[in-house]
Order: structure tokens, then C-alpha cells, then sequence
């Protein structure tokens, strides 16, 4: 009997036993490009699942913007995560091929998709009634998603003597084309908002869809697929997106009522 349980416990042992996959070492990248923000991009490595208290930091990385086959410009960074292209410093086209290439002497290139910048679409005017308001524009494209952001200021919040901002975001898509609105509720009376239109990338709504799916599947106990998130990142991982985004101010005349 003894034995028995001996190779027992030996077997049990054997059948949770487990090799934990990884395929090294790769650089990770997301970033985006735009109008308004120019490019944006972060850079980590990742990291063994059996050694997460490795620094991500790779300090030898070099992150160029690319146009066709040209070179429009090379990003600065600071602390070697953020890299970082100043709009009023590079003319960008909207019907030029935008891509990134990072490079890095130790962990070797890796580089995007190919992809338009979209237009901004402005925003007409904001018609409001109490706490309802709607962003007028005019929808060029059928198969144009938008996201809105919307950042709420108010001065001397109630439970709070300094003042506070709250934002929100959200994208949506199917709009008619022509005159159309956004319909956006607030909860809180507000002494202004900036509302920002966001035209995105056939590319960025891919990837919001399958951040979306992973989230949602992810966190069901009873899905049995888990949706990975959409990369387009070549050689490593991660994704990267362009967009055009207008915005617009709002002043609530009464601040203290919605």
C-alpha cells in the first residue's frame, strides 16, 4: 500500500507539473499618430512570466515615423518608455501610407502595418437640453467610427476644495451620411466640457473591437474562448493607429443646475 501511494503521489505530481510558454524576449510596442498629437508611442520588452520584476526598459531603442519608403522623422524620449514626435514639427498627408519602425541594437527592428491618417470631421455645434447634449457634425462616410472624448471641468468640486476634471470616453459607429449628432448624457452639472470628434483607423477600430472581446471573454468563467487582442506589430508585439480628431468647448451657463 505504501508503495501504491508513493507512485500515487509521484504520478499526481507528474500531471501538475507544468512548462510555463514563452517565447522570449520581444520588443513591445503601441503608439498612434495624428493631426492634433503627432506620434505617440510607448516601448517596453516582455518580460517571462517567471521573472516579472525584471525591468521592461530597453535603453538602446531608436523609434523612426515612416512615409512610403521615406523617413519622415525620428522620435526623442526622455525616460527611455515614451517616444515622442511634436506635430508642429512634421508636415503629415492624409493620403500617405503612415508606418512606425523601432529598432534597438540588442533586441534587434521590429515595425507596423501600413496605414492611412484619417480626416477630422468637425463639430458643428452642441444643442443641449438639462443634462442631454448632442454633437452636430456631418458624417462624410458610412464607415466612419467615431470616438468621443469628453473632458468635464468643474470648479471647486463638492467634496473637494481644489478644482477637478473627470473624463470619459466611448466610439461608436453606423452613422448615416450628412447631417447626424451624437447624443451624450452627463451625470453631474459641470462648468465646462471639451469635447473632442475622433475619427478612427479602420486599424484602431480592429483593435478597440478585439480589446473589447478579450476583456469580455476574459472575464466570463463560462467562455470557452478567450479572443486575443488584434496586433499589427511585426517581429514583436503590439499595436499601432492613426486618427483625426476635432474639438469644441462647452461653457454650461448656470453651473450650479444641469
Amino acid at each position: 500500500m505504501l508503495a501504491s501511494l508513493i507512485l500515487s503521489s509521484c504520478e499526481l505530481e507528474k500531471e501538475i507539473d507544468f512548462s510555463t510558454y514563452y517565447e522570449g524576449d520581444k520588443l513591445s510596442v503601441s503608439g498612434y499618430l495624428s493631426q492634433t498629437d503627432g506620434l505617440v508611442a510607448t516601448v517596453h520588452k516582455t518580460l517571462s512570466p517567471t521573472a516579472p520584476q525584471k525591468s521592461s526598459i530597453v535603453r538602446d531603442v531608436t523609434v523612426w515615423l515612416m512615409a512610403g519608403n521615406d523617413t519622415v522623422a525620428e522620435a526623442t524620449t526622455k525616460n527611455h518608455e515614451l517616444y515622442l514626435i511634436d506635430p508642429k514639427t512634421i508636415k503629415l498627408d492624409n493620403s500617405a501610407e503612415y508606418w512606425i519602425c523601432v529598432s534597438s541594437r540588442s533586441m534587434g527592428m521590429v515595425y507596423s502595418d501600413r496605414m492611412t491618417l484619417p480626416s477630422a470631421v468637425a463639430i458643428d455645434s452642441i444643442s443641449y437640453s438639462g443634462r442631454r447634449k448632442m454633437l452636430n457634425f456631418n458624417n462624410p462616410n458610412a464607415e466612419n467610427c467615431y470616438l468621443v472624448r469628453n473632458l468635464e471641468y468643474k470648479k471647486k468640486w463638492e467634496y473637494n476644495s481644489k478644482d477637478k476634471y473627470s473624463v470619459s470616453r466611448f466610439y461608436r459607429t453606423g452613422f448615416p451620411v450628412g447631417a447626424t449628432a451624437i447624443e451624450i448624457v452627463s451625470y453631474s452639472p459641470y462648468d465646462s466640457t471639451r469635447y473632442e470628434l475622433v475619427t478612427l483607423s479602420p486599424e484602431y477600430v480592429n483593435f478597440l473591437d478585439s480589446w473589447t472581446n478579450n476583456h469580455e471573454t476574459h472575464d466570463d468563467i463560462f467562455s470557452e474562448y478567450i479572443y486575443p487582442v488584434e496586433e499589427n506589430i511585426h517581429g514583436g508585439h503590439g499595436f499601432f493607429g492613426t486618427f483625426g480628431s476635432s474639438t469644441i468647448m462647452w461653457r454650461n451657463p448656470n453651473p450650479s443646475k444641469w
